[in-house]
């Protein structure tokens, strides 16, 4: 494996994280892999993954800040919690429990009308 250390300042020049990507090589599946350096936090991500060489001095790099990724998760987890939260409501399972005993009659699903008085004298 090859690595890289990769320190991140803010634009005060205070350390915001290190990061350590990789760039692996399996020699018996003839294959290459890339570690990105993550460093997750409740605003923003930060990636830095390795690219391909460039010289023997140089590699290309990426970087990335993506912004509120984490947030997605959350409000999925909110939408979760909040389904869940309605299938537990009591309302929905008392309302069950009327119709099934027959005090309350279901509408009618076929669309049927009632008689007709004048249809059925015609």
């Amino acid at each position: 494996a090859e690595y890289g250390r990769f320190d991140v300042y803010d634009s005060d020049g205070g350390l915001i994280s290190t990061l350590y990507p990789e760039k692996r090589r399996y020699m018996v599946q003839r294959n290459t892999m890339t570690e990105a350096g993550i460093d997750g936090g409740l605003f923003r991500d930060i990636f830095v993954a390795i690219g391909e060489r460039v010289s023997d001095d140089a590699w290309a790099i990426r970087l990335q800040y993506k912004p509120l990724v984490r947030w997605l998760w959350l409000g999925a987890l909110f939408m979760a919690a909040g389904g869940f939260l309605a299938i537990s409501d009591r309302r929905y399972r008392i309302r069950d429990k009327v119709a099934e005993n027959g005090k309350v009659k279901a509408p009618n699903a076929g669309g049927e009308r009632g008689a007709d008085p004048v249809g059925a004298a015609s």
